[in-house]
C-alpha cells in the first residue's frame, strides 16, 4: 500500500512584521487634541458676568397685575396667599391664577434660600405651561 500522502503548506517567502505608522499617528493626533481640549476647560477659558441689580431698580415695579408666588423652606408653594396642598392643587391655583389675570400681569417667583433649585423650576415650568408669560425671580438687594 501506498503510505498516506503529507500535504505541505506553503507559507510563502517570509516578511519581516511591520507596524502601520499612518494608524499609529491618527491615534496620536487624536490624543493630542483630547489633551489640548482638556486643558483648555481646566484653565475656566469660559468667563460669565452675573449682571448686577441697581437699588433703584429692585422697587420699581412696571404698570399691571402683580402675581406673587412663594416657595417656602419645606418647598409648600404658596399662590398670592393660598397654600397649595398637592401638584394637582398647584396646577388648579397656577391656571385659575392665569385665567383671572390680565394680559400685561407679572409673575413675582420668591424662593427661599434652601429650597432645590429643581423645584424652582418645575414651578416655572408649570407657570409657563398656564399660560404667564412675564416671570421674574424675586431677588433681594446685595
Amino acid at each position: 500500500m501506498n503510505a498516506p500522502r503529507r500535504f505541505q503548506l506553503d507559507d510563502g517567502p517570509t516578511e519581516e512584521p511591520t507596524m502601520l505608522m499612518t494608524s499609529m499617528i491618527d491615534v496620536i493626533f487624536i490624543l493630542l487634541a483630547c489633551f489640548i481640549g482638556v486643558s483648555e476647560l481646566k484653565k475656566g477659558a469660559v468667563k460669565v458676568d452675573v449682571p448686577q441689580v441697581p437699588e433703584s431698580d429692585l422697587g420699581a415695579e412696571e404698570e399691571g397685575e402683580l402675581i406673587v408666588i412663594e416657595v417656602g423652606a419645606d418647598a409648600s408653594v404658596y399662590v398670592a396667599g393660598e397654600r397649595a396642598r398637592d401638584e394637582a392643587h398647584l396646577e388648579q391655583l397656577l391656571t385659575a391664577a392665569a385665567k383671572s389675570a390680565s394680559e400685561n400681569a407679572t409673575v413675582h417667583l420668591r424662593g427661599d434660600r434652601s429650597v432645590n433649585f429643581e423645584r424652582m423650576v418645575q414651578i416655572f415650568t408649570q407657570l409657563s405651561r398656564v399660560g404667564f408669560e412675564r416671570v421674574q425671580f424675586a431677588v433681594e438687594e446685595g
